[in-house]
């Protein structure tokens, strides 16, 4: 009688264990219920992404990924670090080679004579000389690229263009400032004033030798550049825009109209007036 009491016993907590595991499965499946409506009124950037279908094989991919394959990634990773810090290095090489460059030429070249102290000459022209190697080397990269190439492709002819008739204005300037005597005594003529004391003042020319030495050289590059186009991808192929052969008809038809005018006005033609027509000529070209 007691052990049927017992096993009597037995199955009662047996029943209600399984009535408490069947209580708590029914909880457990409410709370998954309310947990997962809970979930979907989360934010998107709250939830758990999802692996779109079209990912699958690039995942697949990167984790069945061998030591052999990360080894090369790595490796290519590691030589396009190398490059970029070659290209910062070098950049720092021209950058100090320019620098010294420039001062040397600076301090060798004649100096203005018109600036107010020595310093103040020497340094212009340290200045003036490093401008001059950084723009000129500017231009050689392009012409060895087109020169290994044997194509121009990706190469703007309508700047080539317009950089050479900036270039031609901007010689003509420079060279006549510098050598023509008579535009010389004609801009200080016309640029004299009255000094403070009562005296005549004199303005002088502003031009130095590094800017003449650019401007043909500038001239000369940018001339070769254009005739590259020629060489190797034809005008025929690659002719300049329409847009170009209006800015060149416009130019060369407003000096003409400059000249011609000065010439009915004043009886002569007005040469230094017509270099700051050619000066401004290069501005809008450079601005444009």
């Amino acid at each position: 009688m007691a052990n049927y009491s017992s096993k009597g016993s037995g199955r009662g907590k047996s029943a209600a264990f399984v009535s408490k595991s069947y209580s708590s499965t029914s909880e457990k499946q409410s709370f998954d219920h309310d947990t997962a409506r809970d979930t979907t009124r989360l934010p998107d950037k709250m939830k758990t992404p999802q692996i779109n279908q079209d990912e699958k094989p690039f995942l697949q991919q990167a984790l069945s990924m061998d030591n052999g394959t990360y080894a090369s990634v790595r490796s290519n990773e590691a030589i396009h670090n190398i490059e970029i810090h070659s290209d910062q290095s070098s950049f720092l090489r021209w950058t100090i080679a320019l620098l010294l460059g420039g001062t040397a030429v600076g301090i060798a070249a004649p100096k203005n004579p018109h600036l107010p102290s020595p310093m103040w000459q020497l340094l212009s022209s340290i200045v003036g000389y490093t401008y001059f190697l950084a723009w000129s080397a500017s231009f050689y990269p392009q012409i060895f690229m087109n020169y290994y190439r044997k194509t121009t492709r990706g190469l703007s002819c309508d700047f080539c263009v317009l950089n050479v008739l900036g270039y031609v204005c901007y010689t003509a300037y420079t060279t006549n400032f510098y050598w023509n005597e008579r535009i010389i005594a004609e801009y200080k003529q016309r640029m004299s004033g009255i000094d403070v004391d009562g005296g005549t003042k004199q303005s002088e020319i502003t031009v130095q030798g590094n800017d003449v030495a650019f401007a043909i050289h500038a001239l000369f590059m940018a001339s070769f550049t254009l005739s590259q186009i020629g060489m190797y991808d034809s005008f025929i192929s690659r002719p300049p825009s329409r847009r170009v052969y209006i800015v060149l008809v416009c130019t060369f038809a407003f000096c003409a109209l400059y000249i011609l005018s000065t010439w009915i006005y004043e009886g002569r033609i007005d040469f230094l007036g017509f270099l700051y027509v050619l000066g401004t000529i290069k501005i809008c070209v450079t601005i444009g």
